[in-house]
């Protein structure tokens, strides 16, 4: 696998980078229009996120829009092979960020899956403060081998999770240097709570908030979206700050539920250029039925 897709990668690369807005856009026609490559769960997804604030037909261009820019990331990854894959990238409201860093104590910097998410950690590490990114491992050994590299040409150092504790103590290492750890908090891992996200019960992560009890840092969230192929703008909002009660229990489900706020203020911002294709709505225990409403009664009060 690593070879084939290095070698698909070096093809790409040599092509008009004006080209993959065409090559996309025929992809995007064939897996999401003629073969329906996840169409029913993207629909989905935004007929649970959106519900009658949009129409059918706005709900549909989303959607088809969000399968152009997910074709269109891989695109640019295979494309810039050699780590300049945020050579054109712009900041917005970069200053806080900044000037946190120059405290020392390091930064968490959470990110979502918004247009190039690859490209925004590569351009907060080549033009801020070296990013260092907590990843699974991605698909085969082969592809994770090909995304390891690429990330690194990038500018990026990856915290792989191999055993207990090994993530955290790297962690608190790359803090504790004034680096930054940059988080991906719009997915859920298996028996994660389900908390209020566009106002409905969805699977949510909560091990952040748990790791910021252990080792705290200021938190900002940052997410690019794509003006053109090859081309962001990263947008850096203001410092999130959490709740420190004493109660770890309670502080982690209300701190989860306050960043899914606003990761989905951050998306409704731009939701043609977002991942739609996760299924954060799976059907959950009827047992945390009622927990999950309260929740939403909470933090959304009518």
């Amino acid at each position: 696998m690593y070879h084939f897709i290095n070698l698909t990668s070096f093809f790409i690369s040599q092509l008009p980078r004006q080209s993959l807005e065409s090559l996309a856009r025929f992809l995007t026609f064939i897996f999401f229009r003629i073969f329906r490559l996840r169409q029913r769960l993207i629909l989905q997804n935004l007929e649970i996120a959106f519900g009658n604030t949009k129409n059918p037909q706005e709900k549909a261009e989303i959607a088809q829009s969000s399968f152009y820019h997910f074709i269109l990331t891989a695109l640019e990854l295979l494309y810039f092979r050699n780590g300049d894959i945020a050579c054109n990238m712009t900041m917005e409201n970069a200053e806080p960020l900044i000037q946190a860093l120059a405290r020392g104590e390091g930064a968490y910097v959470i990110a979502m899956h918004m247009s190039n998410w690859e490209a925004a950690a590569s351009g907060v590490a080549k033009q801020i403060k070296p990013v260092n990114v907590v990843v699974k491992k991605v698909g085969s050994p082969g592809l994770d081998r090909f995304i390891t590299q690429l990330r690194t040409r990038n500018g990026m150092n990856v915290i792989v999770r191999k055993s207990a504790g090994d993530a955290i103590r790297a962690m608190r290492r790359v803090l504790k240097g004034g680096e930054i750890v940059a988080v991906i908090l719009d997915q859920a891992r298996p028996g994660e709570p389900f908390l209020p996200f566009f106002g409905k019960p969805a699977k949510t992560n909560t091990s952040f908030t748990a790791i910021w009890a252990r080792i705290k840092a200021p938190i900002f969230i940052a997410y690019s979206t794509r003006s053109r192929v090859g081309e962001h703008v990263l947008h850096c909002k203001s410092e999130i700050f959490l709740k420190d009660t004493g109660n770890a229990q309670q502080d982690i489900i209300d701190n989860s539920t306050h960043l899914n706020q606003v990761i989905e203020t951050c998306i409704r911002e731009c939701p043609q250029q977002y991942f739609w294709l996760h299924d954060r709505w799976k059907p959950y225990p009827l047992a945390r039925y009622q927990y999950c409403l309260k929740s939403i009664k909470k933090f959304n009060p009518s």
